[in-house]
């Protein structure tokens, strides 16, 4: 054999090499390829704040929560604010009482909201879903929503049907099949029927079945027709393949409600694909060091007086403190700016997330691409000009 043909010949098999090489590669970072860990505010950053209130949710946003949640109830005018409880009792310390229900819109926003959790936030004001959905989008295009039906026995299905109007005149319906990743609003809830209504009503919005411990269904792996599971925590914890199992099944797992990091990193390790907490700050950072975070980070705020008014437009008094237009969040100090942290040198910090992180960083596998082809073409031109004139 002439030295031109085993110069081809050569050429070709590291040529070979180098595309296998490429190949594996990219198949080993698609394989290891795991989605941010939702970190999503439960009541808002409720351990902090009397919950469902503006300053709650502010907080959420300052700790870099994924997604907020709203508790859905329905008012005596068809109005669906963010109340946990079927009556105003609790969350007023008694200083009113009755279902929310009996109530108007007005009415509500003459209570307290915020008093029994602390001096500070005395005069809180409840919160409708339409006011949480526009002032915490304007600040973040990508924020999240988890809104849970909380349907009352002679209500039918005016909730949901409210619910659906509300959310397309938001412009927050998406289009095709649900995406839990992708989708403004996922909507939860105990009542399996409650989430057959909205599913056909819009089935591209992705819902979500809570359960304190599996349906006889769900322990023998048959899912119900929804795009999430979201078992309490300790249902998990008796049933550690149920995360698996629900995966297999295409479904999503979040979970609900985790305060203690250790529990919480129980939990991703486990496979969940997020959890409610009522403590954002402490799960931000347990997400964070695990390597799932979506890119989110916590805001500065502690310049931010209580009271101070929002410069978002959309947010009305007590809401958006802190939050400007289409936020851009920043690190905490310059400490907390690792060489990999989303902000660049002259502080302005890469736009809100959830943002592309599978856990595998991609310039390491694009510059190991790159020299691979390098290096296969050094050696394949070498090759021929060594090959003489029949190379």
């Amino acid at each position: 054999m002439n030295s031109g043909r085993l110069a081809r010949r050569v050429g070709t098999a590291v040529a070979t090499v180098v595309v296998a090489c490429t190949s594996s590669v990219a198949i080993a970072a698609a394989g290891s390829a795991s989605p941010p860990v939702l970190v999503v505010g439960h009541r808002g950053a409720s351990a902090d704040a009397p919950e469902h209130t503006g300053p709650a949710y502010d907080r959420a946003v300052w700790a870099g929560a994924d997604v907020l949640e709203c508790d859905l109830q329905l008012t005596a005018d068809d109005q669906l604010v963010c109340i946990h409880d079927a009556s105003v009792d609790r969350t007023t310390g008694g200083s009113s009482t009755g279902p929310v229900d009996s109530f108007t819109l007005a009415e509500l926003r003459g209570m307290d909201f915020g008093s029994w959790f602390g001096p500070d936030f005395a005069g809180a004001d409840v919160v409708t879903l339409e006011e949480q959905i526009t002032c915490y989008r304007a600040a973040d295009p990508t924020m999240q929503f988890y809104v849970e039906t909380k349907t009352q026995p002679d209500q039918g299905d005016r909730m949901e049907t409210l619910l659906v109007e509300s959310l397309r005149r938001l412009d927050v319906v998406p289009d095709g099949a649900p995406d839990v990743r992708t989708s403004p609003v996922i909507i939860q809830s105990f009542d399996a029927e409650s989430l057959n209504t909205i599913r056909r009503m819009e089935p591209s919005l992705p819902v979500a079945f809570l359960f304190n411990t599996p349906t006889p269904e769900i322990d023998s792996g048959q899912f119900p027709d929804v795009d999430v599971i979201a078992p309490n925590a300790a249902a998990l914890a008796t049933r550690p393949d149920l995360a698996a199992a629900a995966h297999a099944a295409g479904l999503e797992v979040h979970t609900w409600t985790v305060d203690d990091p250790s529990q919480m990193t129980t939990l991703v390790n486990a496979g969940v694909d997020g959890f409610f907490t009522n403590d954002p700050a402490i799960a931000r950072a347990v997400v964070d060091q695990a390597g799932r975070g979506s890119g989110r980070r916590p805001l500065d705020v502690a310049d931010i007086a209580p009271g101070t008014q929002s410069a978002v437009s959309e947010c009305p008094d007590g809401m958006g403190a802190g939050l400007s237009p289409t936020t851009e969040q920043v690190a905490t100090s310059d400490d907390d700016r690792a060489d990999d942290d989303p902000v660049d040198n002259d502080g302005v910090a890469a736009p809100l997330g959830p943002t592309a992180n599978d856990g595998v960083p991609i310039w390491p596998i694009a510059v190991g691409v790159v020299v691979l082809a390098m290096v296969g073409l050094l050696v394949v031109s070498r090759l021929r000009r060594s090959g003489g004139p029949d190379g």
